[in-house]
């Protein structure tokens, strides 16, 4: 009897998928939409997404909001956006970078939240983020020195 519940235990302990994600909170300010959009988007940020667990897990991007650009290597687009499985240990480098604002939310505060999650759905992770859409017009003052 010991040994079943202490097998049961250990595979209780071991059964979850865990994601670490960093970082949950991305916040870019003020971003000045005058210049032309890089192709990774604007203020483009590193999203690290590590398997901490024994064993490879599907990895989905739930909620990923058309204002932000996601570029990962060989991400596969849906809904939601997937990523290639990782093995035990193995992590995924994402960019995210702001793509662009909704008409009346110039010079306001613009934020919101997608998911890292796994297939199975055992582990999520939050990732809020924040923008500022600006537009930095030069002030042309006719001096022509």
């Amino acid at each position: 009897m010991h040994g079943i519940s202490l097998l049961a235990l250990l595979l209780l302990g071991c059964s979850g998928d865990r994601l670490y994600v960093a970082p949950t909170v991305m916040e870019w300010g003020e971003v000045d939409f005058q210049q032309e959009q890089p192709p990774e988007g604007y203020s483009a940020q590193t999203l690290l997404i590590r398997n901490e667990r024994a064993g490879s897990v599907e990895v989905l991007i739930e909620d990923f909001d058309d204002r932000l650009v996601l570029d990962a290597p060989n991400l596969t687009s849906g809904d939601p956006p997937r990523l290639p499985p990782l093995r035990s240990g193995a992590s995924h480098v994402l960019t995210v970078g702001v793509g662009g604002y909704e008409p009346g939310e110039r010079d306001t505060l613009v934020s919101g939240e997608f998911t890292v999650i796994t297939k199975n759905r055992r582990h999520a992770a939050g990732v809020r983020w924040s923008f500022i859409p600006i537009r930095n017009i030069p002030v042309d003052t006719g001096d022509l020195r």
